[in-house]
């Protein structure tokens, strides 16, 4: 909603200087339905931090600029005309219907099986190493504008040598941050009582499990589906309140980019944007395998 109130009040201003749009909670369909309409000013979607600095290049560069900000704009009219004509034959069933055809489970043979431990529990200081082998490099090298799934990108005809190279270098500093402990690792998950409540979702004190202390609203599906076909919402497979089942949610959020702002900043003062780009994108990495 933030992208779109912006666009809005850049035209209102008359201001020309582009838009990126970028963060968890877009879209390239987003951006290109929702936001650019809004605003004649150049309106580009960054899938990842990383890839800005490229974006930007192209922006400033006399040469580049008006090619590149026109190919963009055909590409995202091409994309919106085809995102439009695709939901426009999409049909709705609406959310009575829908819950009437929720899907059912029977719970009168089902027993959660109690955690060993409910509530909080926090973990610091998970040591790196640990968490390497269990990296996904595809997205690392997507993150370079390098498309290829590894490890099959190295032996590309087209990327493999850049895809080689950019690999070297990350190896290199993966193990410099592994052994001077450039970044911090910190988890923090939870068990908790539940139960469904409707489309919902209720979360108890886990020391007084009477107690609602939270509730997530889930979403039902909408879409019409075929015969015999189920509106699906995460609050299905939650034991209903009235079943007198005791069941139990969990959620986790994890990070292992503490220091990764204090190491940019200090190749940027050095003009390495290269290393810069390289540790927020290893961050990310080793953030998605601690998952």
């Amino acid at each position: 909603m933030k992208w779109f109130i912006m666009a809005k009040e850049m035209n209102r201003v008359e201001l020309k200087i582009p838009l990126l749009i970028g963060g968890a909670t877009t879209s390239k369909a987003h951006t290109a339905v929702k936001i650019a309409p809004m605003t004649p000013t150049p309106t580009i979607h960054v899938n990842d931090a990383s890839r800005a600095v490229g974006v930007v290049s192209k922006l400033l560069s006399k040469e580049k600029s008006l090619d590149y900000t026109n190919e963009i704009a055909k590409d995202y009219d091409l994309f919106r005309e085809k995102f439009l004509q695709r939901t426009s034959s999409k049909e709705y069933i609406d959310i009575a219907t829908a819950r009437n055809k929720k899907y059912k489970i029977d719970w009168s043979n089902y027993q959660p099986v109690k955690p060993k431990e409910i509530g909080f529990k926090t973990l610091e200081g998970i040591d790196l190493r640990e968490l390497v082998p269990y990296i996904d490099w595809s997205p690392f090298f997507r993150s370079w504008d390098l498309h290829g799934k590894y490890p099959d990108i190295l032996s590309d005809n087209v990327v493999g040598k850049q895809a080689i190279e950019l690999f070297a270098d990350a190896q290199e500093m993966l193990e410099q941050i592994v052994n001077e402990k450039w970044l911090i690792s910190k988890a923090r998950f939870g068990l908790f009582p539940a139960n469904s409540v409707g489309d919902d979702i209720a979360i108890y004190d886990h020391k007084n499990p009477s107690k609602e202390t939270f509730r997530f609203l889930t979403l039902r599906q909408q879409l019409k589906k075929r015969q015999g076909q189920p509106s699906f919402a995460l609050s299905d497979f939650i034991a209903p309140v009235g079943s007198n089942i005791k069941d139990y949610m969990g959620s986790f959020c994890v990070s292992t980019g503490f220091g990764t702002k204090e190491r940019a900043e200090k190749f940027e003062k050095e003009n390495d944007d290269y290393n810069s780009i390289m540790i927020k994108a290893l961050a990310d990495r080793l953030g998605g395998s601690i998952c």
